[in-house]
């Protein structure tokens, strides 16, 4: 089975300790991936995330300074449950303010780990580079800017973008394995 869309979702917050948005996962062997973004509040973190009650997994994050997100995070969850389910993403250290992207995906693995993953940061236009394990897999972007809306760059298909946050992906499978840059 290939890997195909489902759907995607974006949204961002005033300063609050935790956001609760409805997600709706379909078809079969799902995946649902979750990028968190803090404002630019010092040690407020997103400690947890989670669909239809269970804990999603941190795939990788990074702090940032003035200006930028604070703390960005990208979270998973193989094998979520299907149908129409709350993710609720809660903060740590207080307030903050929270910008939000969610996809989801059919035929995939259902583990609750990806090939590969990479946190970045920069200043302006950024390419995302990610080095495959597998042949098969897709590269999911969620970004987040405090001051600009985010568009598709080359090999990258908008999924839910506005506001400064969105997510991504290269809508087809990376084969054979190796570097892929969006």
């Amino acid at each position: 089975m290939a890997i195909a869309f489902d759907t995607a979702q974006r949204g961002a917050t005033g300063s609050v300790s935790s956001v609760t948005v409805s997600h709706t996962c379909t078809g079969t062997n799902r995946v649902l991936t979750v990028g968190a973004a803090v404002g630019d509040q010092v040690g407020i973190t997103v400690s947890t995330v989670t669909y239809a009650g269970v804990n999603m997994v941190k795939a990788c994050g990074s702090t940032g300074g003035a200006g930028t997100p604070r703390d960005a995070t990208v979270w998973l969850l193989g094998n979520p449950a299907s149908g129409a389910n709350d993710i609720v993403i809660t903060l740590a250290g207080g307030n903050g303010e929270i910008s939000w992207s969610a996809s989801s995906y059919t035929g995939v693995t259902n583990t609750n780990t990806a090939d590969a993953s990479s946190c970045t940061r920069g200043a302006g236009d950024e390419i995302n580079t990610l080095t495959t394990v597998a042949d098969n897999c897709w590269h999911i972007v969620h970004a987040v800017n405090l001051s600009v809306v985010i568009g598709a760059g080359t090999g990258a298909t908008e999924r839910a973008n506005a506001a400064g946050n969105g997510v991504f992906d290269n809508n087809a499978d990376i084969t054979p394995a190796g570097s892929n840059s969006m």
